[in-house]
């Protein structure tokens, strides 16, 4: 690393990081979750998580891999028999997938950032309809792409203005 790069690397850390991820929004349903946290007679709608807990099997199916001494690091992509297990499921559902097709994540905001990793780079343009859950907006902003938002509006209903879309695509629109 040369030493121009490493000054800009010092200097960034001093000031709180990358530009990109100081202009990140925060999220509005994390504000709204930690309000509403522990209140009774409350819907949690906020993190698209179930309202039961995770069934005995799973738990159990966990707790025997952890028991069995399953506490290492797996292939990149995922344990194989997990792989291969979604690819059955997947083609019971549409065409068939191999399970070399398949990546195992650790959660679905990690695999959002990979897809963005292998989509943007900096300076690409994205334009995206909101609203959307936040991290679609803000998960290229991350990696220096310049996000176009086009909101939905309200009439008798939620619209889409195609005129307003269609200007706000241009030849450097890398995704939609």
């Amino acid at each position: 690393m040369d030493t121009q790069h490493l000054r800009q690397k010092t200097s960034q850390n001093q000031t709180g990081g990358r530009a990109a991820l100081a202009n990140i929004e925060e999220s509005k349903i994390r504000e709204v979750a930690n309000a509403g946290m522990g209140v009774k007679d409350l819907l949690a709608f906020w993190f698209g998580e179930p309202d039961q807990v995770t069934p005995d099997f799973i738990r159990d199916a966990a707790t025997r891999a952890l028991d069995n001494g399953a506490t290492f690091y797996t292939q990149n992509l995922g344990v194989p028999q997990l792989r291969e297990s979604i690819a059955n499921y997947i083609s019971t559902l549409h065409e068939p997938i191999d399970a070399s097709h398949v990546a195992v994540t650790s959660s679905g905001v990690s695999a959002l950032m990979l897809a963005y990793q292998a989509l943007f780079d900096p300076g690409d343009r994205v334009v995206i309809i909101t609203p959307v859950w936040p991290n679609l907006t803000e998960g290229p902003k991350i990696l220096d792409a310049a996000v176009t938002r086009v909101p939905l509006h309200y009439e008798h209903g939620w619209k889409l203005d195609m005129e307003r879309l269609l200007a706000a695509l241009t030849p450097a629109t890398r995704a939609l």
